[in-house]
């Protein structure tokens, strides 16, 4: 890229919303296959949706840390990481985001550290 974007070039809602509306017959096959193999998949890694979206919320958090923070991490070292550290695991917060129940987000959030996908520090 030989020149930085300007701010006010960014994607308007309204103007991406008639351009969907106007080819979707165009996309739509191709979408929904990929929808479909993305929940599969989602379902397959821990035989749970809801594991998936709170592990993906979880990681959303903390590339946001990063970003706010300014912490530059490349995509070879961040995959090459075998954890990252996340501030605060907050079971309200993450049930509000996710739209998710408040005790199936904590039973949820203790199943994957039984498992050993999260751990938590005391």
């Amino acid at each position: 890229m030989s020149q930085i974007p300007n701010i006010n070039q960014r994607i308007d809602k309204s103007s991406l919303k008639v351009i969907i509306s106007e080819n979707y017959l165009n996309f739509a096959p191709d979408y929904m296959s990929f929808l479909s193999e993305w929940i599969t998949g989602t379902y397959k890694a821990f035989n749970d949706a809801d594991k998936y979206i709170i592990l993906g919320y979880l990681f959303r958090k903390t590339v946001s840390f990063y970003y706010d923070n300014f912490i530059k991490v490349s995509y070879e070292t961040f995959y090459k990481t075998d954890h990252f550290d996340i501030e605060k695991i907050n079971i309200v917060e993450i049930a509000k985001n996710l739209g998710i129940p408040k005790e199936t987000t904590r039973r949820k959030v203790s199943e994957l550290e039984k498992a050993g996908v999260i751990k938590k520090k005391r």
